[in-house]
């Protein structure tokens, strides 16, 4: 009899545990809307936050960015476009923070530039394109330019190991 009521404790104790671990570990898929109807945004909660990939539209329903949470922080690449669908830039975060390279496009969606983040900040080189062809470069330190070269060729002849 007391090894029968010890063991429906015992029971009755690992199904708590195991009830209260699914529970914490369960991802919800949470859809947000505007006033019209239309959809917000929608993604993963994990733990009453942003967790995995989410999507955020403009009223109008176009894309407006897209990308992973980590932790309800921006965390991998992102995608973000304008309200016609054009897109206007892409790139890395850690943890809420650009890092890696970013690439920024003009109002025809053609590539005007590429730059290196670090900690949110310049720290890299940055190119600067025409038709999607670079014309010239600069590097920065902490958001602050340290060079420029006004060609692409003077550029690539002071830095002939990079492969960019």
């Amino acid at each position: 009899m007391l090894r029968s009521l010890v063991i429906k404790k015992s029971l009755l104790v690992l199904l708590f545990l195991m009830s209260f671990s699914l529970l914490k570990a369960q991802k919800t898929y949470k859809i947000n809307y505007y006033d019209n109807g239309s959809v917000k945004s929608h993604g993963w909660i994990n733990n009453g936050l942003k967790d995995g990939y989410w999507k955020f539209y403009y009223e109008n329903s176009i894309l407006k960015e897209e990308g992973h949470f980590f932790q309800n922080q921006k965390h991998n690449y992102w995608f973000y476009y304008e309200n016609n669908g054009k897109k206007i830039k892409e790139g890395h975060y850690d943890i809420g923070k650009k890092t890696k390279w970013w690439s920024f496009y003009n109002n025809k969606g053609l590539l005007s530039n590429k730059c290196q983040f670090s900690d949110n900040k310049k720290n890299g080189y940055r190119i600067l394109y025409l038709n999607n062809k670079p014309i010239k470069a600069e590097y920065y330190e902490n958001d602050i330019k340290t060079n420029e070269w006004d060609d692409f060729f003077s550029f690539r002849n002071d830095n002939p190991v990079l492969n960019l």
